[in-house]
Formats: C-alpha cells, sequence, structure tokens
C-alpha cells in the first residue's frame, strides 16, 4: 500500500507540471505500481506466481525511477540553487523508489 501511495502522489506531481515526457513516465510507473499491489493483494504471504509477478513489477517501476532520480541529482549537482524547486519532485520519486525496493524484497521473501 506504500508503494501505490507513493507513486499515486508522484503521478499527481507529474500531472501538475504539464510535462508531456514526465507525465507519460508516471503514466508508466503507476501501472506498474498498480500491477505490484493487485499482484501482492492476490499472492497473499505465498511465494508463487503472483509473488514473483509483485516482486517483478516491483523491480520494473524502482529501474523506470531511477532515470529521473540521477537527472534530478545531475541537475541538483550542476545548480544547487535548484534544490529548492525540485525537493518535492526528488522527495516523491526518492520514496517511490525505496518503496519500490522494499515491496521487491518483501514480495523476495
Amino acid at each position: 500500500m506504500q508503494l501505490l501511495t507513493v507513486t499515486a502522489t508522484d503521478w499527481i506531481a507529474a500531472n501538475a507540471t504539464h510535462d508531456p515526457a514526465a507525465m507519460k513516465l508516471a503514466n508508466v510507473r503507476a501501472g506498474l505500481a498498480i500491477v505490484a499491489a493487485v499482484a501482492g493483494m492476490i499472492s497473499g504471504r505465498s511465494r508463487g506466481f503472483f509473488s514473483k509477478i509483485t516482486m517483478l513489477s516491483s523491480l520494473g517501476l524502482a529501474v523506470a525511477q531511477s532515470p529521473s532520480l540521477f537527472d534530478f541529482g545531475r541537475r541538483i549537482a550542476a545548480n544547487p540553487s535548484l534544490l529548492s524547486g525540485l525537493l518535492p519532485n526528488v522527495a516523491t520519486q526518492g520514496l517511490s523508489f525505496l518503496a519500490a525496493l522494499r515491496t521487491a524484497f518483501a514480495a523476495r521473501r
């Protein structure tokens, strides 16, 4: 649920910018988060097929999230004054990345 909540916040933040590239990537991440959430609810505590789908979609979400985080880090390193403006996006995407990794790790158990 944490993954779904953080990804929804990230999706809202990306759509508020009206940037087509950010909106497209946010839609991909939201789709992966929904797949991970549904598969996680179906799998429960089993280590079967849906658990593997949860793990794979969560890892896919983390991979989809990493280029944005890398880009933000690169932009902030080049111009530290951008930190205050980019901090909300960095925070939501960073939390989404960590939630995706946590969900993948939990599905692996």
